[in-house]
């Protein structure tokens, strides 16, 4: 699911709904791609690992990591005022 598919998702989708966590999963995984986070090995997993079951999550994994690897990641796209840089990532297909 690309970022734009997944911001539209998350907007149409209820929070208290399956269909939500699952989005909210796939931007957790998102954030840990792009900086570069081990995200199965990670404590963001558990959350939706009690909520999904462990199989959903390794299968949004997966897609996203697909989704992923045709990406690019733009590096220090914007600073904050604590001088934090961000990343994003640029979809070649968007």
């Amino acid at each position: 699911m690309t970022g734009k598919q997944l911001e539209q998702f998350k907007k149409e989708a209820k929070w208290w709904t399956i269909a939500y966590e699952e989005a909210s999963c796939r931007s957790m995984i998102n954030s840990c791609l792009v900086y570069w986070t081990r995200f199965l090995e990670s404590r963001y997993k558990d959350d939706y690992i009690e909520k999904l079951g462990e199989a959903r999550v390794l299968e949004l994994y997966n897609e996203q990591k697909e989704d992923f690897d045709k990406s690019e990641v733009k590096y220090n796209v914007y600073t904050d005022w604590e001088w934090c840089t961000y990343n994003s990532i640029k979809r070649r297909d968007e």
